[in-house]
């Protein structure tokens, strides 16, 4: 039997049962619960907008962000589409953000906040291969004059135009 991806594990399971709960998060204090079958549909619809965004196998995506379910989320859906995953620290300074998306030549850098946001275009004339940034919480997030720019709502809702023009991801 050949290895499976975790993508495709990660499908079999909500398959088989996709009302069991998957992850768990906070917010506001409340936890909110993901089943196997909702994880699975956002990891199919990131994984479609990044294609739709021109990520290829082998292309880079970085993820700057605390643990939350849109960095596994994220994580796994370029896994799916045979790109590579490049993590960042939260706490990285400008400067580090620099050196790791300009080494990796990560074409898009999903951001969770203004802060990781800042970071970015602080450095970006040094990122010939940045070509967009999606931020996941849009409070303080300056949208207007910049086309790197991309909500996460964006994100999404691209990939659930591609999801229902092609259903088939992995």
């Amino acid at each position: 039997m050949s290895p499976r991806s975790m993508p495709a594990m990660l499908r079999d399971i909500a398959r088989e049962e996709p009302d069991r709960v998957a992850l768990r998060e906070k917010e506001f204090g409340i936890w909110q619960e993901t089943t196997y079958g909702e994880y699975w549909d956002l990891v199919r619809t990131v994984g479609m907008a990044l294609r739709a965004l021109g990520i290829t196998p082998g292309d880079k995506v970085a993820i700057h962000s605390e643990n939350r379910l849109a960095w596994v989320v994220s994580d796994l859906a370029i896994q799916g589409i045979q790109a590579v995953s490049v993590g960042l620290y939260s706490t990285n300074p400008a400067a580090e953000v620099e050196y790791l998306l300009s080494h990796s030549e990560s074409k898009i850098l999903i951001a969770e906040d203004q802060e990781q946001v800042d970071k970015a275009l602080a450095v970006r004339a040094a990122l010939p291969h940045l070509e967009r940034i999606v931020y996941i919480e849009p409070r303080g997030v300056n949208t207007h004059e910049d086309p790197l720019l991309m909500s996460w709502d964006d994100l999404l809702e691209l990939g659930r135009q591609e999801v229902a023009a092609d259903s088939h991801l992995f």
